[in-house]
């Protein structure tokens, strides 16, 4: 993993990350068997960024390309994405993601509101572009912060990678703790 950011104008930092990584099929490892498993998955991501900071108030912008390559990793590809072989996966899965913050930060408060959109590029996805919007509040008790946050979206990205479409609504509260 790389990250590099550059505050090119007093409150104005611009960035880039960028991932790479093999990835384990853990199926055989799950039924009994990890000596079938292997690591012949790619992903690849990299994360242009711009960060706002200016007294209280914080604005970000992220565009996030994904690609994950599954080929070779026969035990998961055959227990849980369609027949490779069937012409709706060809094994490779790429997305990109365009993700803004707002927030405002008083005492221990800072309230927010995410916003994105996530569109896929893989051969046989046809979902439309998905959205979200999520505003919340984090408050800071001391060794971490409670969320609340309410979510409303008509997508969202999968375990693999990939973008679907559903209608979801929910309401979060959430506990951090650091010591």
């Amino acid at each position: 993993m790389l990250n590099v950011d550059w505050t090119f104008l007093e409150h104005h930092t611009v960035g880039a990350s960028a991932q790479y990584g093999r990835m384990q099929d853990l199926v055989p490892v799950a039924a009994g068997n990890p000596s079938a498993s292997n690591d012949e998955g790619v992903h690849q991501a990299y994360d242009l960024h711009y960060m706002f900071q200016m007294d209280n108030w914080s604005a970000k912008y992220r565009f996030i390309s994904v690609e994950r390559d599954f080929g070779g990793m026969d035990a998961l590809l055959g227990s849980a994405l369609p027949d490779p072989d069937s012409g709706l996966f060809d094994r490779e899965v790429e997305n990109q993601r365009h993700v803004v913050e707002v927030g405002y930060n008083h005492n221990n408060w800072f309230y927010y509101v995410d916003a994105g959109v996530a569109s896929t590029d893989t051969t046989g996805n046809d979902a439309d572009d998905v959205q979200f919007i999520a505003p919340g509040v984090r408050y800071q008790y001391g060794p971490g912060w409670i969320y609340f946050e309410y979510l409303q979206s008509d997508g969202d990205i999968n375990a693999y990678g990939d973008v679907y479409e559903s209608d979801f609504d929910a309401v979060y509260v959430a506990f951090d703790f650091y010591f």
